[in-house]
C-alpha cells in the first residue's frame, strides 16, 4: 500500500483546477485532456516505483512535531536532524513538555524501505526517541511527515531541508502566519491567524486575528529576530496591542526561507507557529 502524505493536497488542489474548466471544449478535445491526465498518473506511479534507498534522507532538515504525551500533557518540539544518506543522524531541537523547556541532543540510526517509508531512533538526550516516516512522493526527497512510536504517546510532526546555510536575509518578505497557543499558563488556549512582512535584516511586524476560549480579539504586533548559519535562530515579541509583549520564540528555518517554525520558549506556556512565505521565489530546498 502507498502512503499518502499531508503535502499530497497540492496535488489534489491541481486536480480540482484541471476538472472544474467547464464544458467549453469538444468531445476530441476532452479526450486528449483525459489521456494527458492518465498519462500525467502513468508517469507519476513510474516515478515512484523507482524506490527510496538511504540515500533519499541526507543532509539537514528542520522539523516541529506536537501531539499529548499520555499522562503528562501537551508536547510540542522543533529542532534540525541531520542525515548522512548512509545509516547515521544526528539531532537537536528545543521541546516544550507541557510548559517545561528543555533542549537535546543525539545521535542515532535510520533505515528507509523501498516503497519511501522509514523509521528512525535517536539517542543521547532523546532518550531513544522513535518514529516512522514517509518521504514525501516528488520531493526528492526534501520533505517527509512523521508519526513518533514510543510508547505513551500520540505525536505527529514535519520535516523539511533546511537549505542553504541561513543569515538573516534569508527570512525576507511576507509570510502567512499561523500559530496554536495550546496552553497559556491559565488553562486557556489560543489559536491565530494573520501575516508577518520580514525585512531580512532582524525586524518583522504583523498583524493577527485571535481566538482564545472562542473570545475574539486582533493585535499588531512588532518582533526582532535572530538566525544562526544552521538556520536556527529566535524571536522576541517587541510590541503587541493584544498583549503577550516580550514573548520570547526559538526558530528554525527550512525551504531556504519559504517557511519557518516557532515555538514558544516562555515556561508554563505551550505555543507552536508557522511562517509560510506568500511573496518571492524559493530557493536552496533541495541543498542540504
Amino acid at each position: 500500500m502507498r502512503h499518502i502524505s499531508p503535502f499530497s493536497f497540492a496535488g489534489v488542489v491541481a486536480f480540482l483546477a484541471v476538472s472544474d474548466c467547464g464544458d467549453s471544449a469538444g468531445p476530441s478535445q476532452h479526450g486528449l485532456q483525459g489521456r494527458s491526465f492518465l498519462d500525467a498518473v502513468v508517469n507519476a506511479e513510474t516515478r515512484q516505483d523507482h524506490g527510496c534507498t538511504q540515500e533519499s534522507l541526507e543532509g539537514t532538515y528542520g522539523y516541529a512535531l506536537s501531539g499529548p504525551l499520555i499522562g503528562v500533557g501537551r508536547v510540542a518540539a522543533i529542532g534540525l536532524a541531520t542525515f548522512d544518506g548512509e545509516s547515521a543522524l544526528s539531532a537537536k531541537d528545543t521541546l516544550n513538555t507541557a510548559g517545561v523547556i528543555t533542549r537535546r541532543t543525539g545521535v542515532g540510526s535510520y533505515t528507509v524501505n523501498a516503497n519511501c517509508t522509514g523509521s528512525a531512533k535517536v539517542g543521547g538526550e532523546f532518550g531513544g526517541f522513535s518514529f516512522d516516516f514517509t518521504i514525501v512522493p516528488g520531493s526528492g526527497g526534501s520533505e517527509f511527515s512523521f508519526l513518533v512510536t514510543n510508547s505513551g504517546t500520540a505525536q505527529i510532526g514535519v520535516a523539511e531541508k533546511t537549505g542553504h546555510e541561513c543569515t538573516l536575509a534569508t527570512l525576507h518578505g511576507t509570510y502567512l502566519n499561523v500559530g496554536n497557543q495550546f496552553d497559556l499558563g491559565d488553562g486557556r488556549r489560543s489559536k491565530a491567524v494573520g501575516f508577518r512582512i520580514v525585512d531580512g535584516a532582524g525586524n518583522y511586524s504583523g498583524e493577527d486575528a485571535q481566538s482564545t476560549d472562542g473570545v475574539i480579539t486582533h493585535r499588531a504586533i512588532t518582533a526582532v529576530y535572530t538566525v544562526n548559519r544552521d538556520c536556527t535562530g529566535t524571536s522576541t515579541f517587541t510590541f503587541s496591542t493584544g498583549g503577550g509583549t516580550g514573548a520570547q520564540f526559538d526558530s528554525v528555518i527550512v525551504g531556504g526561507g519559504a517557511q519557518a517554525f516557532f515555538l514558544s520558549t516562555r515556561p508554563g506556556t505551550i505555543a507552536l507557529g508557522m511562517f509560510k512565505k506568500q511573496s518571492g521565489h524559493q530557493e536552496g530546498a533541495q541543498d542540504g
